[in-house]
């Protein structure tokens, strides 16, 4: 950007306030052997400064590390340096390496990750290309036409109008490892300058319109997106990711699961491909090879805190409540305000028993959420097995009052009522579960044993024929609508269902049977 330009920038937009950004420069043995290495370092640093400081940007080296670059091309590169540095802290790390990876200079970077790598053979220049990498990390794309900053090939140190912005409005981007860079509130701002990049730069700008989409909740937005990106770039890995995430969410898990391993396949070093294959394996059933996809992105990556904290919902869900507190409580060594992995920590300890213990750690997800229905769920959760029944229907009902279409919400809602006391209450919550979702066998039971309960003999008649159609497997439903019918007067309808309860292991009452079978015999009778 001139000095003209940046003057005029500054003066519309107001001086932003100074964020100063930790580096972690990574260099390689053979970066390391040039005498003057650790000059040219810090030199980065200041060119880095006086490039971005305008908008807002400043630079502290917060340490110099030494890593083992592996794979000959770039892409191998960033990689392994991002498995190498996963311990960092927050900030952007930068992998320097003598070694090549084809002509000249070649750098990549990852927007998500923070990372950058650049392969710098010796006595090369290789300052211009870090710069150049640093921007990308803060949203900026290949601009066709422009001969600056944003040049696809040999880029200078001029910053054009529209990276200038990218750059202004990634200032305050996060780099937990859980979260998108930007906000929610920034979302649409990038997606209006991603919009005005398209035109000059039809692949990086749509991939960042992609993720954002994904981000606004927009998954057939974001699967556009990709298939535009893959029918100009067949094969590119980002696209392939993102769009495998899109098709998840869309609900079309078979196509995802072959997106993701695509990417493996092309990258085995792409941990989260691997991550987003084991979501998709949990959402297909497929448990024990979910498992083992979030078990092998951990081994890749020891501090991926969502590969950490889906492993330990599913850990818990299968009763290995040791290694599920375990990999709960490291997902939040590694990320502090990752209330999901809170929540899943709640799971991992009530599904131990514990719920003195699990009521502290959701009791902070509230106070961290406020706003989130399920943190109010797990607390919930939690008081009820304490046996505060009242205490559990308050927090119930702040969780139905954020998302009232939630249906499991209600049923919870209405089993804290019922451990309270509050039958008639309870009843309209368990209804409402039903009507929000006809189809879950769970709810349908819950309502027809408290219509039973309650002595609603004819609601609790055509509630359990609805649990049976659902659920034919339920002995008890049978058992229970054998009952019912038998009062009615349906002695054919009570026998059949009376048989199919025995049939699947309930021990029908004896004397139940006998009214029965004396009831059959008195209708043969003349």
């Amino acid at each position: 950007m001139s000095a003209w330009l940046a003057a005029a920038w500054l003066l519309g937009a107001g001086a932003p306030e100074p964020r100063d950004v930790p580096v972690v420069f990574a260099v390689d043995p053979s970066f390391r052997s040039r005498p003057s290495w650790r000059d040219e370092v810090e030199r980065a640093l200041g060119e880095a400064e006086r490039l971005f400081g305008p908008f807002g940007l400043r630079f502290s080296l917060a340490a110099v590390v030494t890593w083992a670059p592996e794979g000959g091309s770039v892409e191998h590169l960033l990689d392994a340096l991002r498995l190498q540095t996963a311990a960092r802290p927050p900030g952007i790390v930068a992998g320097i390496t003598g070694r090549t990876a084809g002509p000249g200079v070649r750098g990549l970077a990852s927007y998500r990750d923070a990372r950058l790598v650049v392969a710098a053979p010796a006595r090369a220049r290789w300052r211009g290309v870090w710069i150049h990498e640093l921007a990308h990390v803060f949203g900026a794309v290949h601009l066709e036409g422009e001969r600056g900053l944003a040049a696809a090939t040999d880029p200078g140190e001029g910053i054009d109008d529209l990276t200038g912005r990218l750059l202004a409005l990634h200032r305050r981007r996060r780099f937990a490892p859980h979260l998108f860079p930007l906000p929610e509130e920034a979302l649409a701002p990038a997606a209006a300058l991603y919009g005005e990049a398209l035109a000059r730069s039809p692949v990086e700008a749509r991939l960042l319109l992609a993720q954002i989409a994904l981000e606004r909740g927009a998954p057939g937005e974001a699967l556009s997106a990709c298939d535009e990106i893959l029918g100009r770039v067949p094969g590119d890995v980002e696209a392939l990711n993102v769009r495998g995430i899109a098709l998840r969410r869309l609900g079309r898990l078979d196509e995802a699961l072959e997106a993701y391993e695509e990417v493996l396949r092309r990258r085995p070093g792409q941990v989260q491909a691997r991550f987003n294959l084991a979501i998709a394996l949990d959402r297909l059933g497929r448990r024990d090879a979910a498992v083992e996809a979030y078990r092998r992105a951990v081994a890749q990556d020891p501090l991926h805190a969502p590969a950490l904290s889906n492993l330990a919902r599913l850990q818990a869900r299968r009763g290995d409540t040791v290694a599920a507190e375990e990999a709960a409580r490291r997902a939040l060594a590694i990320a502090p305000d990752f209330v999901e992995a809170r929540l899943n920590l709640v799971l991992a300890l009530l599904a131990a028993g514990r719920p003195a213990l699990a009521e502290p750690e959701a009791r902070r997800a509230v106070t961290e959420e406020p706003t989130l229905a399920e943190a109010h769920e797990a607390l919930g959760a939690a008081l009820l097995a304490l046996g505060r029944a009242d205490e559990a229907t308050a927090s119930f009902a702040s969780a139905v009052a954020l998302a009232p279409s939630e249906a499991r919400l209600w049923h919870h809602l209405g089993r804290a009522r019922v451990a309270g006391g509050h039958t008639a209450p309870a009843v309209a919550a368990f209804e409402e579960a039903v009507r929000r979702a006809p189809r879950d066998a769970a709810m349908a039971s819950g309502l027809a044993d408290l219509y039973l309960a309650t002595g609603r003999k004819a609601d609790a008649r055509e509630a359990y024929r609805r649990l049976v159609a659902l659920r034919p497997e339920d002995g008890a439903a049978h058992n229970n609508l054998a009952v019912l019918l038998f009062r009615d007067g349906d002695v054919a309808g009570a026998r059949r269902h009376a048989e199919a309860a025995r049939e699947r292991g309930v021990a029908v009452h004896p004397e139940f049977l006998a009214e029965l079978a004396a009831a059959e015999e008195g209708a043969e009778r003349p």
